[in-house]
This record gives structure tokens, C-alpha cells and sequence, in this order.
């Protein structure tokens, strides 16, 4: 992979070799390879959402807020960015926050037992306010 972004450097590629090199474990190398596909192309989700995981591995709770904010801005009708920035909110203890993004997570989902599970978090986020 390394070869062919060295070639051609392209956003997809920058991801793939990102996710590989998590996989080997090497987390920083795969974090400078998102960043580089952010800057070939900023408007696309996938890099986002790759360094807010990374980010929330890391416990660096606002920076991956402000990832998966970006994420979501880009790709908004997909619950499982909402959940995700979710989790992030509750991190911090910004319940009023969670329980908005569990909302929006709500009003995404179309199965029910799904929407169940949202629900029944969203009322421990709301106990928590």
C-alpha cells in the first residue's frame, strides 16, 4: 500500500494504509496517514471518522468530539456517527449533549429494537442531567 500511495496519493488509499497500520499497531503512523487524506480531500467522512475512533482509543474526549462533529457534518444520516459522538459527550459528562445526539440517533434508526436500545440509554443519560 505504502508503494501505491507513493505513486499516486489518493484519499482511499491514505485510509486503507491508515487502517492497516492500526492493525499492526503502529496507531501514530496510521493517524498522519488520515491526516494526509484529510488534506487531499476534506470533504469526504471517512478520515474523519477514522481519527475520531482513534482519538476516543486515545481518551482524548474533545478532540474526538470534534472529529466526530466533522464526520457527522459530512455524512449526517448515519446513526451510528451520532452514537459514537454519543459516547464521547457522556465521556466528559455533557449529559444534555449526549441525550441530543442520542435524539438524533432516534430519528435516524428505522428498527425498532434498535431504537429500544437507544431509548433505554437516552433515559440513563437523562437520570444523569
Amino acid at each position: 500500500l505504502k508503494a501505491a500511495v507513493s505513486i499516486k496519493p489518493m484519499h482511499g488509499a491514505y485510509c486503507s494504509l491508515g487502517r492497516a497500520l492500526e492493525e499492526l499497531g503502529r496507531k501514530d503512523d496510521a493517524f498522519d496517514n488520515y491526516t494526509k487524506a484529510i488534506t487531499l480531500d476534506p470533504s469526504t467522512h471517512t478520515a474523519y471518522r477514522l481519527k475520531a475512533y482513534l482519538y476516543g482509543k486515545w481518551h482524548k474526549h474533545e478532540n474526538a468530539i470534534e472529529y466526530w462533529l466533522k464526520t457527522i457534518s459530512r455524512d449526517p444520516n448515519q446513526p451510528s456517527n451520532h452514537h459514537k459522538l454519543a459516547k464521547q459527550f457522556l465521556a466528559i459528562g455533557s449529559f444534555q449533549n449526549f441525550v441530543s445526539c442520542c435524539d438524533d440517533e432516534i430519528d435516524l434508526l428505522e428498527d425498532e429494537d434498535e431504537v429500544d436500545d437507544v431509548c433505554d440509554l437516552r433515559e440513563r443519560g437523562v437520570r444523569m442531567l
